[in-house]
């Protein structure tokens, strides 16, 4: 029996040195790509809950004395976890990235970090070692409400039914940060082993939940990133000197004549050139005009000739047909099919193609 114990608390703290590797392992496959602000971002969120992970694993197994930098280091960490994924959002929706406005959410954890640095050259050996509770429900209150806040941005979008998973998954993680500022008001966290043992297992499934996400739907940030800032473009209309009709037209003689949806490398630069207008024009009519995102109506289209070609050819392979109508991975194919059509593909040319035609699938 006591055996046993011992395999399954191994078996938990493995679990939960798989949250400090796991986001360690996605902050240095930001880095190793070319450096662009949003992969900074993102690198510095994956690297604070690895730091916070592995802090609060030393605690739980009362080891954190050996190195007491790590718990002080961990405070700033615990107040930088919200504001970056909020800017990390926002700059999908402005294209760009302002360090006065970043500035500003960054400070709070600046001002922490300063006092971190002076309380560990006070510490002493044999003082005890804790996270202070006043932080950590200011941490954990402050990190739903960015998450809350980016809810909010999200359901403003058009596109609420690619999003609605999205929008869970953020509510999953403000409820996280809600859950450690409560815990941090109503008990004594330097001897609360059990949300130590909730919160380190916790997090593991988090990460893989976020990477599973991010494979499930491929397109989703390019589609939030576009929306976003095509919203906040049309404050004044672009259309006054174009010929709507005109253009309406002509976009539907490229794509139902040439094919252009096919092409992979589509974007809405290069369609806007090829009809005409600018990119700013070709967005506010996409979405003033024809009531959808560019992203959605490109998707929508070669979704649309997937259906076509799936029970026309039926010996054709499914994920040939995806490529053909300008999908560039089977995942991509895949996850638009779903969510235009509301089932896979091979599930669609089944239930479609005519008795005994079926063929790949």
């Amino acid at each position: 029996m006591a055996r046993g114990e011992c395999m399954l608390e191994q078996l938990l703290f493995d679990w939960m040195w798989l949250g400090v590797g796991l986001p360690a392992l996605f902050a240095a496959g930001e880095l190793v790509r070319p450096a662009r602000p949003g992969r900074l971002l993102m690198a510095a969120l994956y690297l604070c809950i690895a730091l916070i992970q592995w802090c609060w694993l030393w605690l739980l197994s009362d080891r954190i004395a050996a190195l007491p930098a790590l718990l002080f280091l961990t405070q700033p960490a615990l107040m930088l976890v919200g504001p970056l994924l909020y800017l990390f959002f926002r700059r999908l929706g402005d294209g760009g990235f302002r360090w006065a406005r970043a500035c500003w959410h960054l400070l709070p954890a600046l001002l922490v970090l300063g006092w971190a640095l002076y309380a560990l050259g006070a510490w002493r050996p044999g003082q005890p070692l804790h996270q202070p509770a006043p932080l950590m429900a200011l941490s954990g209150f402050g990190g739903a409400a960015y998450m809350l806040a980016l809810v909010r941005e999200l359901w403003r979008l058009r596109s609420r039914r690619l999003i609605r998973a999205q929008l869970g998954l953020l509510l999953s993680f403000a409820s996280i940060g809600a859950m450690v500022g409560v815990a941090a008001l109503v008990t004594d966290l330097a001897r609360a082993d059990a949300f130590y043992l909730v919160y380190l297992s916790v997090i593991p499934l988090a990460m893989a939940a976020s990477y599973l996400f991010h494979m499930r739907y491929p397109e989703l940030l390019q589609a939030v990133s576009e929306e976003a800032a095509e919203q906040r473009r049309y404050q004044k209309s672009q259309l006054g000197n174009v010929d709507v009709a005109s253009v309406v037209r002509r976009l539907e003689q490229l794509m139902e004549e040439e094919r252009l949806f096919a092409d992979e490398t589509l974007g809405l630069a290069s369609l806007a050139g090829a009809l005409g207008i600018s990119s700013h024009q070709l967005s506010e009519l996409f979405n003033e005009q024809l009531q959808t995102g560019f992203s959605r109506y490109l998707r929508e289209r070669r979704v649309r000739e997937a259906r076509r070609l799936l029970v026309e050819e039926p010996d054709e392979a499914v994920l040939d047909i995806g490529l053909r109508c300008g999908f560039n991975s089977s995942s991509a194919f895949y996850a638009a099919f779903r969510d235009v059509a509301g089932m896979a593909p091979g599930r669609y040319r089944r239930q479609f193609c005519p008795s005994g035609q079926s063929g790949n699938s």
